[in-house]
């Protein structure tokens, strides 16, 4: 669903991590929510957490199904440094700054 937040555009999309599910948000332009992807450098935001982040990677991830967004954390909160299982898909400014979600 598409909200406005401050003035700004907000599409929401629920994404599985892990065993988790976690309510994300992304700033885009103004559309058709079934148009809307996730884009390289695009400026993301946790909705449970607040945590805020660029994303680094869109794409499959090996051994798992679907497609799938690396994000790398500003605040350092991750789970990985933009690798799984030993498959590198993008370089994180840190160890455990990453995650994919």
């Amino acid at each position: 669903r598409v909200q406005i937040v401050f003035g700004l555009n907000w599409f929401e999309l629920r994404l599985c991590c892990s065993a988790e599910y976690l309510e994300f948000q992304f700033c885009g332009e103004m559309g058709d929510e079934s148009e809307s992807t996730f884009a390289i450098g695009q400026r993301v935001h946790s909705v449970g957490d607040r945590r805020i982040g660029t994303v680094k990677y869109v794409g499959p991830i090996q051994g798992y199904s679907g497609d799938w967004v690396g994000v790398d954390w500003d605040n350092g909160d991750g789970r990985n440094d933009g690798s799984v299982n030993g498959v590198r898909y993008f370089q994180a400014k840190s160890d455990n700054s990453a995650s994919f979600v």
